[in-house]
């Protein structure tokens, strides 16, 4: 690899590179960045989407980070909390909340309904991704957030949209103003889906 990296392979013109956070260490490296290029994925998306103020999280856990601060801070959003399993007391506590849904042991077409029905999804649940949940959301076009210490998978989420939680007001103010600007929505899944490094068909063709 590294005399190809060094351009010394006769035979190797170019390399693709299908992750993003590999092809920016191999620039680190020293790669030349007319030898590496990125060439992503076509993915196969569901929908696409609808600007409904309408937010989707999956969780099998209570510890759902400044979830009370979302809810308060989002009036507008109408939050759809989905469990595989019972919901303790806790998490129960947050049908107090006007926009909050609960879903305790969620059947799978409910859960298909719920990625139908939600134009954004917070990963903002502790523990294990359950469900394939942020692959789920990007393939139906959710915009999805997401804080440092929560993130389950990065490769579908634009840097910009990964906050530390303790900068939640920044993220609800974010949020708000998306929410009242589509031009914005569409500009931030643009990006979240550069930030995927999904392709076209004719980028493939191209080749």
């Amino acid at each position: 690899m590294q005399i190809i990296l060094n351009g010394k392979a006769s035979r190797t013109a170019n390399i693709m590179v299908q992750k993003r956070q590999s092809y920016y260490k191999l620039l680190a490296l020293g790669a030349k960045e007319n030898l590496v290029h990125k060439l992503g994925f076509i993915y196969p998306f569901e929908r696409e989407n609808s600007y409904r103020h309408r937010a989707l999280i999956c969780t099998n856990s209570d510890q759902i980070e400044q979830c009370r601060k979302l809810a308060e801070g989002l009036p507008q959003m109408q939050f759809y909390i989905a469990a595989l399993t019972e919901m303790s007391s806790k998490l129960m506590q947050m049908e107090q909340y006007e926009n909050v849904v609960l879903y305790p042991n969620v059947t799978m077409k409910m859960l298909d309904a719920l990625f139908e029905k939600c134009d954004y999804y917070f990963d903002i649940n502790h523990g294990a991704q359950i469900v394939s949940a942020i692959r789920r959301a990007f393939l139906h076009n959710q915009l999805i957030f997401a804080f440092q210490e929560t993130a389950h998978d990065k490769d579908y989420v634009a840097d910009e949209h990964i906050y530390p939680a303790k900068d939640v007001v920044q993220m609800i103010s974010d949020i708000r103003d998306i929410m009242g600007d589509v031009d914005s929505l569409e500009w931030n899944l643009k990006r979240q889906h550069m930030a995927a490094m999904a392709e076209t068909e004719s980028a493939y063709v191209k080749l």
